[in-house]
């Protein structure tokens, strides 16, 4: 029997029922795909954790940055936050910090309108803060004539402050009084003093707006304190109203940067300068073992052994001793080792009756004792490279003593002949050894001994144009980083200033 075949209506009757079934089948598909990504999605939710809030970071003295590696970037958010940082970790002022004057002060005042149309501009409020950020003084002041524009929008003065202010000449005698002997930092500073009816010494003012690698950084020939916060803090200043604190804090924090960029390498290069115939000799020890050892057994006839035994004491203690120096660590043992060193040196090789040698060891002592004195001074300190007032009286009698001593190496250098250059020499070099001995202009002095010291040491100590078999040889290398450790002290001096026992801190009080 042959089967029989579709109709046309049989046909598209079977057509359509296919293609239902076919669209009921993706559609159930399509519904169980989207089930399981809903599920997916749930239980990814369910597995990752939950945002940190306010009340989860609640640990004191954690850096922001050991937070975000461990918790994340949000728990670092909050951190910063609650430490009044910015987002890039950077800080206007250290809550746990010295609260009183120090050498450096910020200033900055906000301004009301006064006149017809309230263009001219008289002080409103007197702010002052330290090196730290901690604001030291804040003052509103009572205007000295009618107010046409509080200029509320900007300045953030409002009447009903300023009925509580204080009398213009009591915030001009306590202003003054602060900034007596100090460095006066701000942005825009003639502005400043000038409603304050105050003028302060040319060179202990630091503006600000007049920094040259400020300006070349941000593109801008009198660039704003915003401008300058936002491009090298990274902290946006005066959104709204300002706030002369505030204010204040930036052109101070901008001041430190320029500190800590400054004065970065200098310490470094004092300490290396300072260790170098340190380093030399102890190499030299090494090198020149048996002719060390048999120069002291022929001097003092005290045997192989105790000449051995001198030898590697020397080379041990000296070697020992740079190496703790540079890497900071048990500092103030290793300068006295190298104290033992030095006398020991000074005994053994009978420097005590060549008195050029010997004012040269006491001129390396002196660096010694201003190493000293900079490892007593070091502490946990957020701005580095700012000094504060508060010093010890041991560090200042070290650094006075330091001083002193660095200046008989310039003793050893004075030529007594009848040149017109010699005399110029002596007369110069003598008037820059006392300003450093007595502490008076005591860092431009060192700064400039430390210059004609170089080059008087490459001129007459190029070891490196006498060939090594030559005895000369050896005898510049030795006196050439001898000389380059005077040098070490004297930058030492440049960059830690004269300590309290000086003229320069004397006239402060004057």
């Amino acid at each position: 029997m042959m089967p029989v075949p579709p109709t046309k209506a049989y046909r598209a009757e079977h057509k359509k029922g296919a293609k239902k079934r076919t669209n009921g089948d993706i559609s159930l598909k399509q519904e169980d795909i989207k089930h399981k990504k809903w599920k997916t999605k749930e239980a990814a939710l369910a597995l990752a954790p939950a945002l940190p809030t306010e009340e989860d970071i609640w640990f004191d003295d954690v850096d922001p940055a050991d937070i975000e590696a461990a918790i994340g970037p949000e728990a670092a958010r909050i951190a910063r936050r609650q430490l009044g940082q910015s987002e890039s970790g950077t800080t206007l002022v250290k809550e746990q910090a010295f609260n009183g004057l120090t050498r450096a002060l910020a200033l900055d005042c906000e301004m009301v309108g006064v006149g017809p149309k309230g263009e001219e501009s008289i002080v409103a409020r007197v702010s002052l803060v330290n090196q730290y950020g901690k604001c030291v003084y804040d003052k509103y002041v009572k205007p000295t004539e009618p107010v046409t524009d509080y200029r509320t929008a900007v300045s953030g003065i409002r009447p009903e402050k300023l009925k509580q202010g204080e009398e213009l000449e009591v915030v001009q005698r306590e202003v003054a009084e602060m900034l007596k002997g100090r460095i006066l930092v701000g942005h825009a500073l003639h502005n400043d003093l000038k409603v304050l009816f105050l003028d302060h010494p040319k060179k202990k003012i630091r503006d600000t707006q007049k920094y040259r690698p400020f300006k070349s950084q941000v593109k801008s020939g009198r660039p704003s304190l915003k401008l300058l916060s936002e491009k090298i803090l990274g902290i946006r200043v005066q959104q709204a109203e300002h706030c002369s604190i505030q204010d204040a804090q930036a052109a101070m924090r901008l001041y430190v940067m320029f500190l800590r960029v400054t004065k970065q390498y200098l310490p470094h290069v004092a300490r290396l300068c300072l260790i170098s115939t340190f380093l030399e000799d102890g190499i030299r020890m090494w090198f020149q073992w048996s002719e060390q050892r048999d120069y002291i057994d022929t001097t003092w006839s005290c045997g192989y052994l105790l000449a051995s035994s001198f030898v590697f004491l020397n080379l041990l203690g000296q070697l020992t001793g740079c190496v703790l120096v540079l890497s900071r660590n048990f500092v103030q043992y290793a300068c006295f080792g190298l104290f033992g060193i030095i006398a020991l040196q000074t005994i053994a090789y009978s420097i005590l009756w060549d008195l050029k040698f010997l004012m040269r060891n006491l001129a390396l002592g002196g660096g010694l004792l201003l190493l000293l004195a900079e490892s007593r001074s070091e502490g946990k300190s957020m701005f580095a490279g700012v000094p504060t007032m508060r010093e010890s009286s041991p560090k200042q009698y070290m650094q006075l003593g330091g001083r002193v001593l660095l200046v008989l190496m310039f003793m050893t250098l004075l030529h007594f002949d009848a040149s017109f250059f010699s005399i110029i020499q002596n007369i110069v070099g003598t008037a820059l050894m006392i300003l450093v001995a007595i502490g008076f202009k005591t860092k431009l002095a060192a700064l400039t001994l430390v210059v004609w010291l170089f080059a008087i040491n490459v001129y007459f100590n190029a070891f490196w144009t006498i060939p090594v078999y030559k005895p000369m040889h050896d005898f510049l290398k030795y006196d050439f980083f001898q000389t380059m450790s005077v040098i070490g002290g004297l930058l030492l001096v440049v960059a830690l200033g004269p300590g309290g026992v000086s003229m320069d801190e004397k006239k402060k009080e004057w």
